[in-house]
Parts: structure tokens; C-alpha cells; sequence
């Protein structure tokens, strides 16, 4: 008994004393409400039709949840979701740029939602046709990334999600495949 109790203490010690974080847990929780309040122009519900939405000179991330971009995505034969974590340095996270790219070289229509919010990289003016958007958490009552992430790509595929990736390719409102790395032939496997 007394040989754990010590053992306990001194993992504990040790434990606290190693390791430190600092700065936030980007990508645990959202940051919806603080980048509201710090930056209040910047995030707004759309007052039409997501489809509808162009980017803007002065950024605007538009919240939506996802049986919105369900029903957007049913106007196009071929889109891809994005999932964007703004502050990634992966390989699979490539800037929004070349994502475009890929998808105007390859006539499909892509649709850029941000993982979580993080207020200087949302501020960015990036070179995409459509507007950033953002998941809203107070739709799906919950703060914590892996939840809000699981209802709304639920809402948006009608299939329960075990895993994220980043990119979701769809024939009109329908999932075809999910992959992480954005391949130069991708698209040519999946829309056949």
C-alpha cells in the first residue's frame, strides 16, 4: 500500500513539473463565442441562401449548420468539402488556394468549412470563389470540436461519422468518398 501511495506521488510530481501547455487547445473547442466577441463583424448568419454567397473583399465566415449545405450541395453534380483547420501545419492541410485550384482545374465546386474559429487566419483574405464557413456550435449545443463536427457532417451525409477527414467529395447531395490528401487524380477514381 504504501510502495502505490509513493508511486502515485511521485508520477504526480513528476507529472506537473514536465510538461506545461500554453496558448489554447485549438481544435479541442471551438472559439465560436470569443472570436464573436472579439471581432463582431466577422462572423454572421447568411441573410440568403449559402449557395448563393460569394467571398468578399473584407472577410466574412458565414455560420451554418449542415443540412444548409446539404441542400446546397445538391446543385452541383461534383463539390468538395474542405475542412479547414485553420491553424494546421500537416501535409494533408494545404493552403486554400491551391485547394481552389484543384477544383476549378477539375470543374468542381468547393465548399471551405472551418474546423474551429480562430480570428487572425479568418481575417485573411484567401483566393476562393465562395466565403469561408463555420460550424454553429449553439445550433448543435455543444462547444467541443469532435461533437459539433460529428452532428453537422451527420446532417450533411445522413451517415454516422467514425472518423474526420479532410476533404469530402460528393455527387450532388451524396457522399462518394472522404480522404485526407487532396491527390491530383482523386477526382477522376471517385466520379466514375
Amino acid at each position: 500500500m504504501k510502495y502505490s501511495y509513493y508511486s502515485l506521488i511521485t508520477i504526480l510530481i513528476l507529472s506537473l513539473s514536465s510538461c506545461k501547455f500554453y496558448g489554447p487547445f485549438q481544435g479541442l473547442y471551438s472559439y465560436q463565442e470569443k472570436v464573436e466577441i472579439e471581432n463582431p463583424n466577422l462572423i454572421q448568419f447568411p441573410k440568403s441562401a449559402i449557395c448563393e454567397l460569394e467571398n468578399k473583399e473584407t472577410p466574412v465566415i458565414y455560420k451554418i449548420h449542415g443540412e444548409e449545405l446539404k441542400s446546397c450541395l445538391n446543385n452541383y453534380d461534383k463539390s468538395i468539402i474542405y475542412l479547414w483547420s485553420p491553424n494546421c501545419t500537416s501535409d494533408v492541410c494545404i493552403p486554400l488556394d491551391l485547394a481552389q485550384d484543384y477544383c476549378d482545374q477539375n470543374n468542381i465546386e468547393l465548399f471551405v468549412v472551418a474546423e474551429y474559429y480562430d480570428a487572425k487566419k479568418m481575417k485573411e483574405n484567401y483566393t476562393i470563389e465562395r466565403p469561408i464557413f463555420s460550424i454553429d456550435t449553439k445550433f448543435y449545443k455543444t462547444d467541443l470540436t469532435n461533437k459539433y463536427l460529428r452532428a453537422f457532417f451527420e446532417d450533411v451525409t445522413n451517415q454516422k461519422m467514425k472518423d474526420f477527414e479532410k476533404f469530402y467529395f460528393f455527387e450532388k447531395d451524396e457522399l462518394k468518398s472522404s480522404v485526407d490528401y487532396l491527390e491530383k487524380n482523386d477526382y477522376k477514381n471517385i466520379f466514375n
